[in-house]
């Protein structure tokens, strides 16, 4: 879990690269294996997304082992995104994906679930779909979902994100299936009962609601309604 330091406000001055210093902290728990144990130094090279600055990103694309792709949960991949990926995969850089400003679908679509989550799968199915045209077969399947860990969702402004193996691990024993299995359940097609208790692959039943809405939006619309009920209480 990627988590930025949050910063003192300071008077600066109109820049592209005000904020190329930000602290990044990098969370990892003993259960996740795949992490060593000793500490890493990331480097993290912020390219600009406008166009003026595609030499940039050229130049930054050539020394970097990854690309993470940060896109709009409600708006998805914009123009110059889909350039600077196809830049990317040319230079035979691995893309992840990052879906930003999740809080933001709690405002726009407050309770509808379904409608954010199709509005989230729009923009990483947009991003595949620029992956699988410029893809060059050198580097075996570059395309990116949920289910693999290869997309993360959060919000960049207040500091906080996560991947489906983070869910996966606090569901997975409730459900009696393993976390690899809790994984695959939480994206796609995948409906939860909650009276039976039982997967559906597809909806029968008014009851039946989606894995990922139910576990994981559903929770998460919750805590954030509750968060700004004590603002407002301390407001008062």
């Amino acid at each position: 879990r990627v988590q930025t330091q949050p910063q003192k406000k300071k008077k600066q001055k109109k820049s592209s690269r005000f904020d190329r210093n930000a602290p990044l902290q990098w969370h990892h728990t003993p259960r996740d294996t795949t992490m060593p144990t000793e500490k890493v130094l990331l480097n993290v090279i912020d390219s600009p997304g406008h166009v003026d600055f595609s030499s940039e990103v050229t130049a930054a694309l050539r020394l970097a082992d990854g690309a993470l792709v940060v896109i709009d949960c409600a708006e998805g991949p914009r123009v110059q995104t889909r350039t600077v990926v196809r830049q990317a995969l040319a230079e035979r850089i691995r893309p992840v994906l990052f879906v930003n400003k999740l809080d933001k679908m709690f405002f726009l679509w407050p309770g509808d679930y379904e409608a954010c989550y199709q509005r989230i799968l729009r923009g990483i199915e947009s991003l595949n779909a620029v992956i699988q045209q410029n893809d060059p077969k050198l580097m075996g399947p570059v395309t990116v979902h949920p289910q693999n860990a290869t997309v993360a969702f959060g919000s960049g402004l207040h500091g906080w994100g996560f991947t489906l193996r983070h869910w996966a691990a606090i569901y997975h024993n409730r459900c009696g299936i393993s976390e690899r299995k809790m994984m695959k359940k939480l994206w796609g097609d995948n409906f939860w009962d909650p009276k039976t208790k039982l997967w559906s692959r597809a909806k029968t039943l008014q009851r039946q609601v989606r894995g990922f809405n139910h576990f994981v939006l559903r929770p998460l619309n919750n805590l954030f309604k509750a968060c700004k009920d004590y603002e407002k209480h301390l407001e008062r």
